[in-house]
């Protein structure tokens, strides 16, 4: 397992040069695979930003899961990651 100032490190990168990219592959995937609603389950997901992508352009709903205990929400949320997608 990372250090957790490897793990910060890792969700600023993540979170500062791979956002932009995230919209893009959550689209991709959902064209993909055919489906706009149903589960998803992301096992290893870092900070959760694909996923979230994901589950945010779709009907889906989903649980992200990572041992690194850093990530709590998306960026600027207070829910925590079992309380995703709002509502």
């Amino acid at each position: 397992m990372m250090s957790e100032a490897d793990a910060v490190s890792f969700l600023a990168v993540s979170r500062e040069v791979f956002a932009p990219l995230y919209p893009y592959y959550a689209a991709r995937f959902l064209a993909d695979w055919g489906h706009d609603q149903g589960r998803c389950l992301d096992i290893g997901c870092g900070g959760g930003d694909l996923g979230l992508a994901v589950l945010g352009q779709s009907a889906c709903r989903g649980v992200l899961v990572d041992r690194a205990p850093l990530w709590s929400g998306p960026p600027g949320s207070t829910r925590p990651w079992w309380a995703w997608p709002p509502g």
